[in-house]
């Protein structure tokens, strides 16, 4: 084999790793640009090697995968389309901290200062949501997926961003299991901690009765002793739940209505 095609198939192992490349990356992977990088690119699509998944993004299709009908990983679509200033949260940060089970199609990032709203990347419908809060870095950590490091919040923020979702969003079934399947990666003095000093009066609300009725034995004093500092409403928040819904439940010590669990 010559060492031309040595090269060429190391390059090639190397993007098969990548499972998603821009074309950027493609250009310093083959050290080509221009018309040169076109063509090469022609080429690995007619070969089914590659697949656009938006313009200037591509991703790489395994051996024993049909071109037509492969279907990229979702979450490294965003990554290599939006960059890494959007922070994978909500449903997906809960995914990509080990709860694979919560089968939630659309993929959930936030972006510090932008305005919240749907947004197509390729096949990928993208919910974004938008923060206004300070130091955001010190709500995220990196997540390892394959060869990629993904900016994502802490398990902290996460419960915190499910409990603040309006109930149209939320399934009260659903963060109640996100919270139980975090709760062994959750410091709970973080998160009351992030709790007092960026939730507004619903989401402390709603945790205290997260905690109250689901967590407070793993809370432990910490939690016993900040309750005092957990908003009581004037007016009931509904959590996960609608107005009208037959089985709602009241929680007295907050005044939170809930569904009734089966």
């Amino acid at each position: 084999m010559s060492l031309e095609n040595q090269q060429t198939r190391k390059r090639l192992a190397e993007l098969a790793r990548r499972r998603v490349i821009t074309r950027k990356e493609l250009a310093e992977t083959f050290h080509r640009d221009g018309a040169s990088l076109d063509a090469l690119v022609r080429g690995l699509r007619r070969k089914g090697l590659i697949t656009p998944v938006r313009r200037g993004v591509y991703a790489v299709v395994p051996l024993e995968s049909n071109p037509d009908t492969f279907r990229p990983d979702p979450v490294l679509v965003v990554h290599a389309a939006l960059g890494s200033e959007h922070v994978f949260s909500h449903y997906t940060a809960l995914q990509l901290h080990g709860a694979e089970h919560f089968p939630h199609r659309t993929v959930h990032v936030t972006k510090a200062g932008a305005r919240s709203r749907k947004l197509k990347v390729g096949l990928v419908t993208v919910h974004v949501h938008g923060t206004d809060s300070t130091n955001w870095s010190l709500f995220t950590t990196n997540v390892r997926r394959g060869r990629h490091t993904l900016q994502v919040t802490t398990p902290e923020r996460t419960i915190l961003d499910l409990v603040g979702l309006p109930p149209k969003q939320q399934d009260y079934r659903e963060v109640v299991d996100a919270f139980l399947d975090l709760r062994p990666k959750l410091s709970m003095p973080d998160l009351l901690a992030e709790a007092m000093a960026f939730g507004n009066k619903t989401t402390l609300a709603r945790l205290g009765h997260l905690l109250l009725h689901h967590g407070a034995s793993g809370a432990g004093d910490v939690f016993e002793g900040k309750m005092g500092e957990f908003i009581t409403l004037h007016s009931p928040t509904y959590f996960g739940t609608s107005p009208n819904r037959q089985g709602n439940r009241l929680d007295k010590d907050f005044n939170v209505i809930y569904p009734e669990e089966a």
